[in-house]
C-alpha cells in the first residue's frame, strides 16, 4: 500500500509471506520511457520505506522483491502511485482597496487541473470558495468588508490530488462599518464546580453569526486566561479552572468578522476538598489526623469531631498552611468520627469523613481465664477493640517444637500436647497487633490421661473381683492404683491396690456380698495422680452350702 502521499516523497507498505528473507529491494522510476530506475536495499525487518526526492505530479512505477538466504530475487508487491503537485510558488498580494484584494501566483512544477481559493474574514465569518482553470495566476477577491482582515488559502489541484495549501493574510483598506453587532444579554452562571464553570446568555435582538467567550483569572499570577473558539452556541462549558479562583468571564457577539461589546461577569470555582484523611499515632485519650491539602489557595480547615453514638462534637479551627492536627483529651475505648472541610470567606468545600477508634486504657485489660487439659492450653477472654492476645507454648525439657498462636476473637486453644509433661507457656497482651507490655510467664504440668475402659467382673462361687482396663496414654507412667470403697455409708471395708505400669488388671479378695461398691483406676506418675475411671458393682450373695 501506499500512504503519506506528499509533492516530493510517499511511504510504501508490505507483508512478507517468508520467513527465511534476508532483506528487500525496493525498485521505483517514473512510469515515463527512458527513465533510469532507482533502488533501495532493506533488511529483513523492514516492513514498509519512505522514498525521497520525487518530482511532484508525476506517476512513478514501485516495485518491492524480497530477497531469500541464497540471494534470490521474488516479486512481492508491483504497484504506481502519483505524487501531489507542488504548492504555487510565489504568492503575492498585487492590489488591496475597500472591498477587494487582488492575490498573483507562479505556476507550479507539476501538471495541474485547476487551482482552489479558499477566503473568510479572519475573526469570523463564512468562508467563500473558488474553483479557477489550470491557466489562471491571480485572482480578485471582491465584495469584502473595508478594514476586515482576511485569511486567504491558495490550492494547486490536479484531478482528486491537492497540494499544500499556502497561505496569505490581508487587510482591506478604508474604515470598519460603523454600525454596530448588539451584545448578548442576561450572563447566567448554570453550573460551577471546582474545575468547571458552564455559563449561558440571551441572544441579542439582531442576527449575529457566532460568539466568542473570553475567560480571565482575576489575581492570579501565573495564569493565563483562555479564548474559546468562535461557536454559534449561546453557552459555553470553561474546562481546565483552578479550584477557589475567581475568573472574568466576557461574552462577544460577532458579525462578519465585526465584534460587540462584551458582556461580563465574574464567578468563583468551588473549593476542591482536602483528601487522604487518616489517623495515627493513637492512644487511648489522643490521636494525630492528617491529610493532603486542596489544590486552592485557602484561609483555613474546620476540623468537627465527635463520638460516633451520641455525644457533642467539637469543632477546631486550622490554619491553611496545616496538614495535620492532634486531638487530646478522648475517651478511651471510644469510636469517633472526623470530618474536615477546607474554608475561604463564605465557601466550603465539600467535606471528608472519617471514623478512629481510641485505644484501652492500660488498666483495663480485660481479665483472661486459663484451662489446662490432659493435650491443650486454653485461654479465654471477653473481646475488646483493638486488644488481641498471644499465647506461646513450649516444653520445659524440650522435645517438641514451640507454638504461638495470636486472635482477638475472645479464645485461643493450642492443642496437640503430651499429657503429664511440664510445660512453659507465655500470655502476651497485643494493642492495635503490638505488644505493649512484658509478657506473662508460667510453668504447668498437663494432667496424666486416665485408663480407658473399665471393666469389672465378680465371681459368685469365690466372690472375688477382677478389674481390668486399657492402659493410660500418658508416657512413663509409674502404675495404677485400683480402689473399692462402699457407698452410700454401708458399712464394709475400703480396699485398695497399686501395681505396676505393665499391668493392666488386679484382683480383690473379702468384698461384702450384697454390698454396692465404687471401683476407681488412677493412673499414677511419680507423685502426680489422673482423675479417675469408676464404675459401680454389687458382689453377688454366694448360694448356699449343703
Amino acid at each position: 500500500s501506499v500512504t503519506e502521499i506528499t509533492a516530493s516523497s510517499f511511504v510504501v507498505s508490505w507483508v512478507s509471506a517468508s520467513d527465511t528473507v534476508s532483506g528487500f529491494r525496493v525498485e521505483y522510476e517514473l512510469s515515463e520511457e527512458g527513465d533510469e530506475p532507482q533502488y533501495l536495499d532493506l533488511p529483513s525487518t523492514a516492513t514498509s520505506v519512505n522514498i525521497p526526492d520525487l518530482l511532484p505530479g508525476r506517476k512513478y512505477i514501485v516495485n518491492v522483491y524480497q530477497i531469500s538466504e541464497e540471494g534470490e530475487q521474488s516479486l512481492i508487491l508491483s504497484t504506481s502511485q502519483t505524487t501531489a503537485p507542488d504548492a504555487p510558488p510565489d504568492p503575492a498580494v498585487d492590489r488591496v482597496d475597500d472591498t477587494s484584494i487582488v492575490v498573483r501566483w507562479s505556476r507550479p512544477q507539476a501538471p495541474i487541473t485547476g487551482y482552489r481559493i479558499v477566503y473568510s474574514p479572519s475573526v469570523e465569518g463564512s468562508s467563500t470558495e473558488l474553483n479557477l482553470p489550470e491557466t489562471a495566476n491571480s485572482v480578485t477577491l471582491s465584495d469584502l468588508q473595508p478594514g476586515v482582515q482576511y485569511n486567504i488559502t491558495i490550492y494547486a489541484v490536479e484531478e482528486n490530488q491537492e497540494s499544500t495549501p499556502v497561505f496569505i493574510q490581508q487587510e482591506t483598506t478604508g474604515v470598519p462599518r460603523s454600525d454596530k453587532v448588539p451584545p448578548p444579554r442576561d450572563l447566567q452562571f448554570v453550573e460551577v464546580t471546582d474545575v468547571k464553570i458552564t455559563i449561558m446568555w440571551s441572544p441579542p435582538e439582531s442576527a449575529v453569526t457566532g460568539y466568542r467567550v473570553d475567560v480571565i483569572p482575576v489575581n492570579l499570577p501565573g495564569e493565563h486566561g483562555q479564548r474559546l473558539p468562535i461557536s454559534r452556541n449561546a453557552f459555553a462549558e470553561v474546562t481546565g479552572l483552578s479550584p477557589g479562583v475567581t475568573y472574568h468571564f466576557k461574552v462577544f457577539a460577532v458579525n462578519q468578522g465585526r465584534e460587540s461589546k462584551p458582556l461580563t461577569a465574574e464567578q468563583t470555582t468551588k473549593l476542591d476538598a482536602p483528601t487522604n484523611l487518616q489517623f495515627t499515632n493513637e492512644t487511648d485519650t489522643t490521636v494525630l489526623v492528617t491529610w493532603t491539602p486542596p489544590r486552592a489557595r485557602i484561609a483555613g480547615y474546620r476540623l468537627t469531631v465527635g463520638p460516633t453514638r451520641g455525644g457533642q462534637p467539637k469543632q477546631y479551627n486550622v490554619g491553611p498552611s496545616a496538614s495535620q492536627y492532634p486531638l487530646r483529651n478522648l475517651q478511651p475505648a471510644s469510636e469517633y468520627t472526623a470530618s474536615l472541610v477546607a474554608v475561604k470567606g463564605n465557601q466550603q468545600s465539600p467535606k471528608v469523613t472519617g471514623v478512629f477508634t481510641t485505644l484501652q486504657p492500660l488498666s483495663s485489660i480485660p481479665p483472661y481465664n486459663t484451662e489446662v487439659t490432659e493435650t491443650t492450653i486454653v485461654i479465654t477472654w471477653t473481646p475488646a477493640p483493638r486488644i488481641g492476645f498471644k499465647l506461646g507454648v513450649r516444653p520445659s525439657q524440650g522435645g517438641e517444637a514451640p507454638r504461638e498462636v495470636t486472635s482477638e476473637s475472645g479464645s485461643i486453644v493450642v492443642s496437640g500436647l503430651t499429657p503429664g509433661v511440664e510445660y512453659v507457656y507465655t500470655i502476651s497482651v497485643l494493642r492495635d497487633g503490638k505488644e505493649r507490655d512484658a509478657p506473662i510467664v508460667k510453668k504447668v504440668v498437663t494432667p496424666l490421661s486416665p485408663p480407658t475402659n473399665l471393666h469389672l467382673e465378680a465371681n459368685p462361687d469365690t466372690g472375688v473381683l477382677t478389674v481390668s482396663w486399657e492402659r493410660s496414654t500418658t508416657p512413663d507412667i509409674t502404675g495404677y492404683r485400683i480402689t473399692t470403697t462402699p457407698l452410700n455409708g454401708q458399712q464394709g471395708y475400703s480396699l485398695e491396690e497399686v501395681v505396676h505400669a505393665d499391668q493392666s488388671s488386679c484382683t480383690f479378695e473379702n468384698l461384702s456380698p450384697g454390698l454396692e461398691y465404687n471401683v476407681s483406676v488412677y493412673a499414677v506418675k511419680d507423685d502426680k495422680e489422673s482423675v479417675p475411671i469408676s464404675d459401680t458393682i454389687i458382689p453377688a450373695v454366694p448360694p448356699p452350702t449343703d
